[in-house]
Formats: C-alpha cells, structure tokens, sequence
C-alpha cells in the first residue's frame, strides 16, 4: 500500500468507521448471525475510523486500519 492510500474495495474507499463496520457487518457479522447494535463514533478519534458497538452481548471497540 502506498503512505496515505486508504484500502480500497469493489463498494469504494474504507476509510471511516461507518463504512468500515457496514462492509464488516455485510460480510462476517449477518451471514453468521450476530447482530450489531447501539453503533456510536468516536468523534475524538474519527480521524482513526473509531467507534464502539454492541456485537450480540459484547461490547466492541472498533478501529479502522489504514
């Protein structure tokens, strides 16, 4: 990857947390049954894609990794 190139995928560009955790979401979390709720960004930290949710009875932080 080249310095400040986000990861790419077929939908776009990955590189905030909504994004992130929809295509996360769409791909492992829905098709194997967990269901994600009370989905909140970091706002201190959104230049990271930071955010915390819900995953069944876990809490998950969550980080974009660019």
């Amino acid at each position: 990857m080249i310095k400040g190139e986000f990861w790419k995928f077929e939908g776009g560009i990955m590189n905030d947390f909504y994004t992130a955790l929809n295509y996360v979401n769409k791909r492992i979390y829905e098709p194997n049954d967990f269901t994600v709720k009370s989905v909140l960004e970091e706002k201190q930290n959104s230049k990271y894609g930071a955010g915390i949710f819900r995953l069944s009875s876990r809490t998950i932080r969550f980080r974009v990794a660019i």
